[in-house]
């Protein structure tokens, strides 16, 4: 599913969906209109879109090994913030 098609489906703005996982509304429309954002940004999309927009369909270029690899780095990361 692409994000924008998410947004719509769940009535959100930009706005709302960037203030949801902690960047700003521009930082989506370029995920949008696939302007490259960084892989942490992809991996929090991911995550709230409950896995319906993937990290693959917002960073095609990237390979999906250092994605795997970097995404549970970040979830570890998330965990030990949460606990500090």
């Amino acid at each position: 599913m692409r994000l924008q098609e998410f947004l719509d489906k769940h009535e959100l703005s930009t706005t709302d969906f960037g203030n949801k996982i902690g960047v700003h509304r521009n930082t989506i429309c370029n995920a949008i209109n696939g302007i490259d954002i960084r892989l942490s940004t992809a991996i929090a999309i991911e995550d709230a879109t409950f896995n319906k927009v993937t990290c693959r369909e917002l960073l095609p270029e990237k390979n999906c090994k250092d994605l795997k690899k970097n995404k549970t780095k970040h979830k570890k990361d998330d965990k030990l913030e949460k606990h500090a």
